[in-house]
């Protein structure tokens, strides 16, 4: 029950890269039970393994993916964890698909029913076409963070508290064209230019190919 607590509430399943753990906790070698990792010996310190680390080295039984020690997890993650969280998104490039599948739908989502579309939807004294038009409609989530991917990282750290998260609402029974249960972004905010997304993404896409920046203080 200590674990099921402990873990209730991580996100899990993908870590790429993660919010709460990131890839290595995927190799069994890190464990030696279930939920339990494998502790290297206080007599055994971890090598320095150089400028560059192979494969081979990686995955030894000396290896950082074998026993672990306090801050070994850790030191996988991004710091503070909000700069690599409001860095996941869907498609960086719409002409490919805006609407890739996402990595924390719940708490960091990519595209929502927002809920001013929501109050439309649910508004059967609206023309049926305009309902359906909000209904199909989303909003980009990151829109609450502003524009500019270094603003988007110093927002999240600093005010993430205030970012939309994602509700389940009633919606609609035996309809067929709306669903009786819809997911819902509890606020939100006005939707970005075309200019500002473009110019957001690029920087995103360029942060990335030379490494994430750390938000000013």
């Amino acid at each position: 029950m200590l674990d099921r607590a402990a873990m209730e509430f991580c996100l899990a399943d993908a870590f790429h890269p993660g919010c709460e753990m990131t890839w290595p906790v995927r190799h069994a070698s890190m464990y030696s039970d279930p939920y339990r990792w494998r502790h290297r010996v206080k007599d055994d310190p971890e090598p320095d393994y150089g400028k560059t680390l192979t494969p081979a080295e990686a995955c030894s039984f000396n290896g950082p993916l074998y026993g672990q020690f306090p801050g070994s997890i850790t030191r996988w993650m991004a710091i503070p964890w909000q700069t690599d969280t409001a860095s996941c998104r869907s498609g960086y490039d719409p002409q490919y698909d805006p609407y890739l599948p996402t990595f924390w739908p719940a708490r960091v989502p990519n595209q929502v029913l927002s809920a001013e579309n929501y109050t439309k939807v649910m508004d059967d004294k609206l023309p049926r076409a305009e309902r359906l038009a909000a209904f199909n409609e989303r909003m980009d989530w990151d829109r609450t963070l502003g524009v500019g991917y270094q603003q988007q990282l110093q927002a999240m750290v600093e005010h993430f508290d205030r970012q939309g998260i994602v509700e389940v609402r009633k919606g609609i029974p035996n309809d067929p064209d709306f669903p009786s249960v819809m997911q819902v972004e509890d606020r939100g905010g006005q939707q970005m230019s075309e200019a500002e997304r473009q110019a957001t993404d690029s920087q995103m896409r360029e942060v990335a190919r030379r490494g994430t920046p750390k938000p000013s203080k």
